[in-house]
């Protein structure tokens, strides 16, 4: 049975990269799909059953054989990492299955899930996710497919606070473009009345360094889940430029960089991609 993973710490990485038991794969930011095939016809849904309306990409799914695919939906491409109409497989079964059925339609926007197993092949795999910005990782159990999990990356920046708002007791922050002007990133939280009042109190001063950390970088230049570390005395505003943030990188980790993402809207209780006929 496929279930939702789990998030995990830094710590239990470390330990499932060297369990033997465990593959690792690219976490896909898009949005979880179920493509059914019976008797000739193609129909997908999310994770809690709402119809989903493939439009074009539905083309490219074969309807010679009868399937259930798990997969994601990202970057206008169907990335499919189980087929599970044979509810006892084991997990490599499954994706194995799934990857048969991609080589054999041979269409480009129905892509195949890598994993990498073995110890130096996933702590690769793992790097190579970090160094291009991909969301994440997600760790599957070899054998029990309702085993998995999922961990994050984190980055952190240095960000120009750029004003308080009092009414949620967090602050806008800002970077500095090539030309100097402020590029807002967003806003961040301050935990605590203390830091509330320290962080008042430094900006009547003068300019207030952070240090922010964040998952991710939104279509419009803000930053996902910030959470402030710290306040950086230690380093000027000027040195805060837009050139530190990892944008999030659109592609596979042994794939090409995708210049496009589909983004997905809700029509009538039904998810659909967006530009879908």
């Amino acid at each position: 049975m496929i279930t939702r993973p789990t998030t995990i710490d830094a710590d239990h990485v470390r330990s499932l990269i060297r369990h033997p038991g465990w593959g690792i794969q690219q976490k896909f930011d898009g949005v979880y799909c179920v493509a059914k095939c019976r008797a000739g016809e193609v129909a997908a849904e999310t994770r809690n059953g709402l119809p989903l309306d493939l439009g074009k990409l539905s083309d490219q799914f074969g309807r010679d054989t009868d399937y259930e695919l798990h997969g994601e939906l990202a970057w206008g491409c169907f990335y499919p990492w189980a087929e599970t109409t044979n509810p006892d497989a084991t997990y490599v079964d499954q994706l194995t299955r799934a990857s048969a059925l991609v080589e054999r339609w041979a269409q480009p926007s129905v892509r195949r899930v890598q994993m990498w197993t073995g110890t130096d092949a996933k702590r690769e795999a793992f790097d190579r996710a970090q160094a291009r910005n991909i969301e994440g990782v997600i760790f599957r159990h070899l054998i029990d497919p309702s085993r998995a999990h999922r961990f994050k990356f984190r980055h952190r920046v240095d960000c120009v606070v750029e004003g308080l708002t009092p009414g949620r007791q967090s602050v806008r922050i800002g970077l500095r473009g090539e030309n100097g002007a402020t590029v807002q990133v967003g806003k961040v939280a301050i935990g605590s009345p203390a830091d509330w009042r320290a962080m008042v109190s430094a900006l009547a001063i003068g300019p207030v360094v952070v240090e922010v950390e964040y998952r991710k970088v939104s279509r419009n230049g803000c930053l996902i889940e910030p959470a402030l570390i710290r306040q950086r005395i230690d380093k000027p505003a000027a040195g805060c430029g837009v050139d530190q943030l990892a944008v999030s990188h659109l592609g596979e980790i042994d794939g090409p960089y995708v210049t496009d993402r589909a983004a997905t809207v809700t029509v009538n209780g039904a998810v659909r991609m967006r530009g879908a006929a």
